[in-house]
């Protein structure tokens, strides 16, 4: 409900102007969504170290609900992450794709709200359907309450379970219904690299006085280059450079002549990094779905 604060209205036997009265009501509510908005976050984040700066308090980077935030921050299906915030120097709800708008909705996805409608396509596949009003809250635990996304073409996904043997499915709205038909055609199985193009730890998390929540996680960026013989045939033996950005223009540190056994046996650690590493700063806001992503920045 909106309220205006307008002239002074005094009715016959008042005591009190109507816009004083108004007053009171507005700022009770504001007072009552503050309290409302800190319990949440008290309820979320449990007890906060008073390490205050500019209205900054320390959470627990161990507390179940960071990590949650920091898991959505580092989502990639079958645990593969998704390098857009790891390259981009900066990431807000504006520079997301539509495909990407739903690759990380879709996390939220249980296998449970594909619904076999009995029908199959010409390939002898069966037809499930997902309501777009589970994929608009989805997209909400997110993006937040003012996401758009498009319903405009195929949109193929992976996802982290299977339906009849298959995890990538397509989905194609259905107007006349206001769903998604689905098809699971394809499987995938991602495979593990010897190593990793990057590796993230997170490093803090705070709770600022407009009700947001900052994480910060040190990031580093690798480059594996296999050596060659003097003929020019491969040979097991690697170069292991790390570097502090993602176009690889700041070394940290170069290894040479490691092998693949070698590597397997003492893989990277950040840990062995953690002072020299890039930093990403993500930002979540609280909303009627709890906290949603807002933005992502990386510092050097």
């Amino acid at each position: 409900m909106d309220f205006k604060i307008g002239e002074d209205i005094v009715e016959p036997g008042s005591k009190e102007p109507t816009n004083k009265i108004t007053i009171v009501i507005v700022i009770f509510i504001a007072l009552l969504v503050g309290v409302l908005v800190f319990f949440a976050s008290t309820t979320l984040f449990g007890k906060k170290d008073k390490n205050q700066t500019n209205g900054e308090v320390s959470l627990d980077i161990n507390n179940q609900s960071v990590v949650n935030l920091y898991n959505i921050a580092t989502y990639g299906v079958l645990g593969k992450r998704y390098d857009k915030f790891v390259k981009e120097q900066r990431v807000t709800m504006d520079n997301f794709t539509n495909y990407e708008k739903y690759y990380y909705a879709m996390m939220f996805a249980k296998k449970e709200d594909f619904i076999d409608t009995g029908l199959k396509d010409n390939e002898n596949y069966n037809i499930y359907s997902i309501s777009n009003e589970k994929i608009k809250n989805y997209m909400k635990s997110f993006f937040g309450d003012k996401i758009v996304y498009s319903t405009a073409g195929a949109i193929e996904l992976t996802f982290p379970f299977t339906i009849q043997n298959n995890n990538i499915g397509t989905l194609t709205y259905d107007s006349q219904t206001d769903s998604f038909t689905t098809v699971f055609k394809k499987s995938s199985d991602i495979s593990k690299d010897l190593i990793e193009p990057f590796y993230g730890k997170l490093s803090s998390a705070t709770s600022n006085s407009d009700n947001s929540v900052l994480l910060q996680e040190r990031i580093i960026y690798t480059e594996l280059i296999q050596n060659k013989d003097s003929t020019g045939n491969l040979i097991d033996s690697y170069t292991l450079n790390i570097y502090k950005d993602y176009e690889k223009t700041v070394l940290i540190t170069s290894k040479n002549d490691l092998s693949a056994e070698s590597l397997k046996v003492n893989p990277v650690k950040i840990e062995d990094y953690i002072d020299k590493a890039g930093l990403i700063t993500y930002k979540f806001n609280y909303g009627t779905s709890g906290y949603y992503f807002v933005s992502s920045s990386i510092a050097l």
